[in-house]
């Protein structure tokens, strides 16, 4: 009928979704039985002879198959049909790798989460596990994401929008949290913890923020940034190419910075313009001729 999965191993890891059912003969009577799951319960409807006799409702395949009279001599998982090798190639297919900061140990789910959220969304010869080593050894279970990154690829690196939302979903399954005290729109910069505590260490830069001691970013790189955006906004106003020029110069930033940075330091009111720059970039190279 259908397929679905959870994080219940009571279950197999089937899960929402899911749907089984065979029809077995007691007592000469034909008997239907459909298996469900939902968020928190399993649940089988019994029909005899086409007519609906039952629901039973429980928190386990096994939970669910005690509370019927007549039933095949097998066990409940196999009876829900989530034991079967087919049922479990499926779920396998469905499941997203995932993993917690205690099994960074595990290099071979390691491996599959990264080929599952990076692979195919970086250079080749990362070394992107010797920056989860690197993390793993250090005394601090917080980092600073994009100045982590750009050590591991180093400052001439760049990398775009895609590839930095790619790191931050393979980091998600591997049990770390983004816990950076301000907005988006005040910093492109993002702290992440391994800590299974995570609320703890947001409560603590929360706090050394709102005393002031922690600033959105580094101040070589505010001046570094700042010079960025002077020479950007003046190529613009020197432009005589009207809006081709205007996409090209567009397209050195377009993919390194989000909408409202841009917006705000060259002084652009309208996303399209942006969107045009960042469609430019991917298709002919950031600041490239056609």
């Amino acid at each position: 009928f259908g397929i679905g999965i959870s994080n219940s191993q009571e279950w197999n890891y089937a899960g929402e979704g899911y749907q089984s059912s065979f029809i077995d003969n007691v007592n000469k009577k034909l008997f239907l039985y459909v298996q469900t799951f939902t968020a928190k319960k399993c649940i089988l409807t019994v029909y005899e002879d086409n007519k609906l006799r039952k629901i039973i409702c429980g928190k386990t395949p096994a939970d669910v198959w005690s509370q019927v009279d007549y039933k095949p001599e097998f066990d409940a998982n196999k009876l829900f049909g989530v034991d079967n090798e087919y049922t479990q190639t499926l779920i396998s297919k469905l499941q997203i790798p995932s993993c917690t900061p205690e099994e960074w140990n595990n290099l071979p789910l390691l491996q599959q989460i990264f080929e599952y959220h990076l692979k195919k969304r970086t250079i080749s010869d990362v070394n992107w596990m010797g920056f989860i080593e690197n993390w793993k050894n250090q005394q601090s279970e917080i980092i600073e994401l994009r100045i982590s990154l750009m050590q591991l690829y180093g400052s001439e690196y760049q990398m775009n929008s895609r590839e930095f939302c790619a790191w931050k979903s393979m980091l998600r399954h591997m049990g770390c949290v983004e816990i950076t005290p301000y907005n988006k729109d005040q910093s492109e910069f993002e702290f992440w913890t391994r800590s299974v505590n995570s609320e703890k260490d947001r409560e603590t830069l929360q706090i050394l923020h709102d005393l002031d001691f922690l600033h959105p970013a580094p101040r070589k790189f505010c001046d570094q940034t700042g010079t960025l955006w002077n020479c950007i906004h003046e190529s613009l106003n020197a432009n005589k190419r009207g809006q081709d020029g205007k996409r090209r110069i567009l397209s050195i930033v377009a993919e390194q910075f989000p909408y409202c940075e841009i917006k705000k330091n060259l002084n652009i009111s309208s996303s399209d313009t942006i969107n045009e720059a960042r469609k430019y970039a991917r298709i002919h190279g950031p600041g490239a001729k056609c």
